[in-house]
């Protein structure tokens, strides 16, 4: 309708007046509005309540490849896409016209354009209401996030490459780390087996010299006593009494005797170094008197008192190595004790399931400087009866070295002493045998 004043004067032409400019002004806005939505990029379309297009901008036209509005005005959906877009685009305007003023339903939706490309929108539908709060239309606003989704999806991909890279660096460095580790280990294992066989080595040295120095001194006096009588048999054999020539073979006999325990006690030390030998339960009663035996005529000469026990307990160990044991504890039992000796043997259960054996003597005891040099290889005591603990002491060390076993000495000036060895039981036995320390 157009309104025209064609007079003047009184109050309803004033009202027509702010009608007519009111109705001017909703023009001018609509005007504006609708330039705003035809210059804009995004996708703009209004629908009744069947869901007919009664109004679109230029972009939603390019999208559905439309020349002009009247190419769509009065269609559905339906009439412009496949029927599985359309049947989901119908459905969201549907749910659009279920909502209240202000509200919005959103979704990204991709779609084929009629140019064939396929873009992905930002699509904002809301319903339309007149000033009586009637539902009258839905509006569709969506915008082109194509690029912005492509982005996204190559800062994912990206994301997941890098984070796979990173899982298999990461794996990558763990295993190199462990084999680093490893390495290390089994470098300190070697540079630790390479000082213990250094130090062994350094040991293994300072023993072969103490050990050819305590040989040298052990076979000198013997030998120093043969070649003397042999020399004075040699030049006055002819006028030597038979009494002094007996004296002679004697002493040569003897000397000869000891050179050979020397060199026998040598070989056995080499044969403890080197041979394997299987542990078993020990007749230790039986290996007593072998050991006793051996040393009768020193037993008689010196008219020792040997004490033994009518029992023993089972201990495991290598039945000659520990004869050897026993026969040089009783020997320097015999050597460095009193007049006559008295000679004690025994055992003692320890709380650790081993037994430990002992040989007491009535000498005159040791000082604790005598007693930390026993057992070290190849040394040697010098007694008022004797000398050479050394060697013998050395050759036990060494056996129960070898056969896991400990060697110990208790004494005090004046009060004897106790030398002993220590072997695991061969079963439970619990008590003591002997009548000497416990």
């Amino acid at each position: 309708m157009l309104f025209r004043r064609t007079g003047s004067g009184g109050p309803a032409h004033a009202a027509v007046d702010a009608q007519l400019a009111q109705y001017q002004q909703m023009q001018r806005e609509r005007s504006y509005l609708a330039a705003v939505i035809e210059g804009s990029q995004d996708v703009a379309v209004v629908k009744d309540l069947d869901l007919r297009i009664v109004s679109a901008n230029h972009s939603f036209l390019a999208m559905v490849g439309k020349a002009s509005l009247g190419d769509v005005v009065g269609r559905t959906d339906a009439d412009l896409f496949e029927p599985d877009v359309a049947e989901r685009l119908m459905a969201d305007e549907r749910r659009a016209q279920a909502l209240a003023r202000g509200e919005a339903l959103t979704s990204e939706q991709t779609l084929a354009f009629a140019n064939g490309k396929t873009r992905t929108l930002f699509v904002r539908r809301f319903p339309v209401f007149d000033d009586r709060q009637n539902l009258i239309a839905t509006a569709m606003i969506a915008s082109d996030v194509t690029q912005r989704t492509r982005a996204e999806a190559a800062l994912r991909e990206a994301y997941d490459l890098l984070e796979l890279r990173v899982r298999e660096r990461t794996y990558d460095l763990s295993v190199a780390n462990a084999q680093l580790q490893q390495e290390v280990a089994e470098r300190k294992q070697m540079e630790e087996a390479l000082r213990q066989y250094t130090l062994e080595l350094e040991a293994r040295n300072e023993e072969l010299d103490a050990f050819a120095h305590t040989v040298a001194h052990d076979l000198q006096n013997p030998l120093g006593v043969v070649m003397g009588y042999a020399a004075l048999l040699l030049d006055d054999l002819e006028d030597m009494p038979a009494e002094q020539v007996r004296f002679g073979l004697s002493a040569i006999n003897q000397s000869a005797e000891k050179m050979k325990r020397i060199i026998e006690e040598l070989l056995l030390l080499a044969g403890v170094r080197k041979a394997d030998v299987q542990l078993e339960p020990l007749d230790m009663g039986s290996i007593v008197r072998e050991a006793q035996q051996r040393l009768m005529t020193m037993i008689e000469q010196h008219e020792a008192q040997i004490i033994v026990p009518d029992e023993w307990p089972l201990a495991v160990g290598y039945g000659p190595w520990i004869e050897e044991v026993w026969a040089n504890y009783i020997n320097n039992a015999i050597k460095y004790g009193g007049e006559p000796p008295c000679v004690r043997l025994g055992a003692t259960a320890q709380p650790d399931g081993t037994i430990r054996f002992w040989v007491s003597d009535n000498g005159a005891g040791l000082s604790e400087e005598e007693q930390a040099r026993l057992f070290t290889p190849f040394t040697r005591l010098d007694q008022v009866r004797a000398r050479g603990y050394g060697l013998g002491l050395s050759i036990v060390r060494r056996i129960m070295d070898r056969l896991g076993g400990e060697v110990g000495v208790e004494s005090r000036d004046g009060e004897g002493s106790v030398f002993s060895f220590v072997l695991p039981a061969a079963g439970a036995w619990n008590g003591h045998a002997g009548d000497g320390p416990a």
